[in-house]
């Protein structure tokens, strides 16, 4: 009976995992590369300790928010594919991955927009934990502090190439500029 189980288990999680868990995972990847990768290392180009430790208290929130809030667009996925089409056990178009895709995208994307600012603020101003941990007299001067300003550069750096190169921010650049050009050209007064 439990080897029975155990083989029963086994397949099922497989059979899951290739048919709904893998397309969300990588969907999953996706959206934090598009949506959330950028504003990420946007908080980690700031130089300074202080700066960085609030950046990653407002990271984290950003990140704990988004996984309840993938949570929650699961199970209401869930929810009104059961009540919708109940016959089908939760296995309609409504819950289907593309479905989930779709949504876990466009969600993503309002949270950017509208909700990782609020965190992101409050993290710096409610929390402000990089301003909260004292610092003794004598770590100014020392070498732990030049090695750690030496790693807060190297942070910075990567941050910043990483801003640099990231195709969302590579075309809101590119759309700032023309949208610029189409201002000076078109923005004139009186013909001027």
């Amino acid at each position: 009976m439990n080897d029975d189980f155990a083989t029963y288990a086994t397949n099922l999680i497989k059979e899951n995992f290739n048919k709904k868990t893998w397309p969300r995972l990588m969907g999953e990847a996706g959206s934090y590369f598009w949506n959330r990768l950028p504003d990420h290392v946007d908080r980690l180009t700031r130089p300074g300790v202080r700066d960085k430790v609030n950046a990653v208290v407002g990271n984290a929130m950003s990140e704990g928010t988004n996984w309840a809030s993938d949570a929650l667009l699961q199970m209401g996925l869930t929810a009104a594919d059961l009540a919708m089409a109940p016959e089908t056990g939760g296995g309609s178009i409504i819950a289907h991955p593309i479905t989930s895709f779709v949504a876990n995208q466009m969600k993503d994307a309002a949270q950017s927009y509208f909700i990782d600012p609020v965190l992101y603020e409050f993290a710096d101003k409610g929390v402000d934990l990089g301003h909260r941990i004292p610092v003794p007299k004598s770590y100014y001067g020392s070498p732990l502090q030049k090695g750690v300003q030496a790693v807060d550069k190297k942070v910075t750096n990567a941050a910043q190439y990483v801003s640099e190169k990231h195709p969302r921010n590579k075309i809101n650049r590119a759309a700032g500029k023309a949208a610029h050009d189409l201002g000076v050209k078109h923005g004139r007064s009186n013909g001027k």
